[in-house]
């Protein structure tokens, strides 16, 4: 608390002025004159400067007003305490400064030591509340950082954290208590919507500037209103307390009641956030503790716990008494992955679909640690990017966009559209950008089979037009298209016979010639082995 506060007195007339200052003696009731005005002017230039905790104008001033004055006061200092002197006639002037924000009147006729003792009373009373409410909220902002640098695995001072417990405030921490964490629902993924906006030349832009206002200011926003639905909630409940640990998360403080009230206080808390704000909160409620040296852990173990709200989705209620655990990644899982690189290979979003849907039921139904959920699908966007970079990609795509949209997850239904959304809009850019199904050493292959399919095609032939040794063709073939070179000759040939087989006057047997099979025996032979049954029978068909 200061030791005087200090006054402003706006007079018009000097004489009168001093007679206020000289009236009583301020020091003892814990005041001091320090500034004189005369005009509205000259006071607000004062008090821009020096911030004078009390300030006593008159109606009638040397320029402008007092009624003026106020108002402009109250638009620079909400907090300010302003008096005005009137004289017996001025009722409605005394009014329009109430409504202006003045905190009280003196008549001048009645300006007397006891008056202003009185006064000085009253503002000293008021003056050392807002002080008190000043120094509440220093602290729970102190608390607040501490507490969010806990929760981003930072490192602080413990010791002073617990030095800062010791509050009236958190008397319920003396004694048993449980905890209610509550955090807003994919925090994260609204985080994320900024990003784009943070590169060096977006940092200087307007557009940043405003868009970044807009978002602190939506935060500070959105916690005072969530506090104050939170207090109407548990303003019946003795020692209840209420502690931010970020804007979107925080801490309820409550004695030991019975389980089912803890529930039904949380449902409340969610219900009401979502009717009032439209915003998804979800909640963990702690087992039963005792003491402020339970507090941290306490703290740290709630927020871990508050993961299982991965798979109960948003709006939920963990309740620490349940003991539900995560179970770590078993080493089988290798199949899915294999088919969701493959699938995004062959740019088929179908085999691409079922191999990450597989893998997430498996995931929920084992109860698999949500990082390590995220770990394995960043690990197939890793393995993704390799094999389109050996595919010949030609632009570079933001695979780190994707890798924090998989980490930035908070629930398998986000995490499901996250990756829904990247593997199609992967699949569609690769297109775009003509990133080829195949190794490149595979396209050349392939293309030379296309180009000398009216031929007979070794399997040495194709292997040396990409200078590779037979057996790394063959596996590099086989891996990309899915079968091995002889049989894809025999394939792509019996294709192009059967095109060939709608035209009538084409015999049979220089079909057989034109796909480069002298032999119409076993052009018979390989054609039935495709397409179960003989040349001439399809052509019966046709």
């Amino acid at each position: 608390m200061k030791e005087l506060y200090r006054v402003m007195i706006v007079e018009s007339k000097r004489q009168m002025a001093h007679i206020y200052k000289n009236m009583i003696p301020w020091e003892e009731y814990g005041f001091e004159v320090s500034l004189m005005a005369d005009s509205e002017t000259s006071a607000l230039a004062y008090y821009g400067e020096y911030k004078n905790e009390l300030i006593i104008t008159d109606i009638d001033l040397n320029s402008g007003n007092g009624i003026s004055l106020i108002k402009k006061l109250k638009s620079i200092d909400p907090s300010c305490i302003v008096v005005v002197i009137a004289n017996q006639e001025d009722y409605d002037s005394v009014r329009e400064a109430f409504l202006a924000g003045a905190y009280d009147y003196l008549l001048k006729s009645r300006i007397r030591y006891s008056a202003l003792a009185n006064l000085l009373g009253k503002v000293k009373g008021c003056l050392t509340s807002q002080e008190a409410n000043e120094e509440s909220d220093d602290w729970r902002m102190a608390i607040e950082e501490i507490l969010g640098l806990i929760r981003d695995g930072q490192k602080v001072d413990y010791q002073l954290l617990n030095s800062m417990l010791i509050r009236p405030e958190l008397s319920v921490l003396n004694g048993c208590y449980r905890m209610i964490y509550f955090r807003q629902d994919n925090i994260k993924n609204f985080n994320r919507s900024m990003k784009r906006y943070d590169k060096p030349n977006w940092m200087i832009s307007d557009e940043f500037l405003d868009m970044f206002r807009s978002k602190l200011s939506l935060r500070d926003e959105i916690q005072l209103q969530v506090q104050e639905i939170i207090r109407e909630l548990i303003n019946d409940i003795p020692q209840a307390e209420i502690q931010f640990t970020k804007k979107h998360s925080g801490l309820i403080l409550l004695p030991i009641l019975p389980k089912d009230c803890y529930v039904e206080l949380s449902n409340a808390i969610i219900h009401a956030i979502n009717k009032r704000l439209t915003y998804e909160y979800s909640i963990t409620i702690s087992s039963e503790q005792e003491g402020i040296n339970s507090f941290l852990d306490t703290y740290l173990n709630v927020m871990k716990y508050h993961e299982h709200k991965f798979y109960d989705g948003d709006s939920c209620i963990e309740l620490m008494d349940d003991n539900k655990a995560f179970h770590e990644m078993p080493k089988n899982m290798f199949p899915y992955e294999g088919i969701i690189v493959q699938g995004v290979s062959e740019q088929n979003f179908k085999k691409v679909e079922l191999g990450y849907l597989n893998a997430m039921n498996f995931m929920q139904e084992n109860m698999i640690a949500p990082q390590d959920v995220k770990a394995y699908f960043v690990n197939i966007l890793q393995h993704t990017e390799l094999m389109i970079k050996k595919k010949g990609m030609e632009a570079e795509y933001p695979f780190d966009i994707l890798r924090d949209g998989i980490m930035e997850s908070e629930s398998i239904m986000y995490l499901k559209l996250e990756l829904e959304k990247m593997f199609k809009t992967l699949i569609d850019w690769s297109k775009e950008h003509h990133v080829s199904k195949y190794h490149p050493k595979v396209t050349v292959m392939l293309d030379y089979i296309d180009q000398h399919i009216d031929e007979k095609i070794s399997l040495d032939r194709v292997v040396a037009a990409v200078n590779l040794s037979t057996t790394h063709a063959s596996r590099m073939f086989k891996a990309d298209v899915g079968q091995s070179i002889i049989e894809y000759i025999n394939q792509r040939k019996m294709k192009y016979a059967k095109e060939l087989m709608h035209d009538e006057s084409k015999k049979i047997k220089d079909i057989a010639i034109a796909v480069g099979i002298k032999d119409q025996l076993y052009f018979n032979k390989v054609f039935k082995k495709y397409y179960h049954m003989s040349p001439r029978e399809y052509r019966k068909k046709l």
